[in-house]
């Protein structure tokens, strides 16, 4: 299957599993539990609600903290920001699949590392997308990308700074920019699409999901089911599959 992505407006993380869950609504499940799984130290809750504007319809997905439901309690909750380095220690041992922590670490690594250029900081250090949503987003998209297997992506044409940070790792990961400026080959009616609407302040940005069956392989992004190996024996990472 190959996947095409078309942005109007901005890019953030939670458009892209709205998209993502508008056409596979059967893997809001997957997701919700693997965020549960890594938020222990801030409990959030995951809504998923049909939105519809300028006559176009589709989904917007929030990832909301504890005290939007049940009000601030303090110190109940660090309000530290954590390292790339506790942030990957913490998915490692977190009770999700294998493959969603290894497609979720990945991701961490690339924003990691795109943070650390411009200051020249070690991409271990603090950083500014370790927040409690940023590594929810990252869980919870992790967990499409292994639910929807191998499949090739694509993206349209994205303005420079359209992609905020997190959505933009996604992106490196899932379409590296060595790929993206291909043309697209002939192809047939999509056999599934989606829609995800932004929150504010990308209240009106969507982005559009664009499903093709057996479509051509002049999609050339990566099948990133082949990017996940085995662990090492003995290694950590080897909890079975829930």
């Amino acid at each position: 299957m190959d996947l095409h992505l078309s942005v109007s407006g901005a890019l953030t993380c939670e458009m892209l599993i709205a998209a993502i869950l508008d056409a596979f609504p059967q893997h809001e499940e997957r997701v919700v539990h693997a965020i549960d799984a890594v938020d222990a130290a801030h409990p959030l809750a995951c809504v998923l609600r049909a939105h519809s504007e300028a006559g176009i319809s589709g989904r917007r997905f929030e990832i909301v903290p504890f005290e939007r439901h049940f009000g601030h309690i303090p110190f109940a909750f660090s309000r530290t920001r954590p390292s790339w380095e506790s942030v990957i220690e913490g998915l490692d041992a977190s009770q999700i699949r294998r493959t969603v922590r290894t497609h979720a670490t990945r991701i961490c690594q690339l924003l990691a590392a795109a943070e650390s250029k411009p200051a020249g900081a070690n991409a271990t250090g603090a950083a500014d997308s370790t927040s409690w949503s940023a590594i929810a987003e990252i869980v919870g998209m992790a967990a499409l990308i292994d639910a929807l297997g191998p499949v090739r992506w694509t993206i349209a044409p994205l303005p420079f700074g359209a992609a905020a940070p997190t959505a933009a790792a996604i992106l490196a990961y899932v379409c590296p920019p060595r790929v993206r400026g291909r043309p697209l080959p002939r192809m047939r009616t999509p056999a599934l699409s989606g829609t995800g609407f932004g929150s504010p302040p990308a209240a009106d940005s969507y982005l559009r999901l664009l499903c093709y069956d057996g479509a051509s392989r002049e999609f050339a992004a990566p099948d990133l089911s082949t990017q996940v190996a085995p662990p090492a024996a003995g290694g950590r990472g080897q909890r079975p599959a829930p």
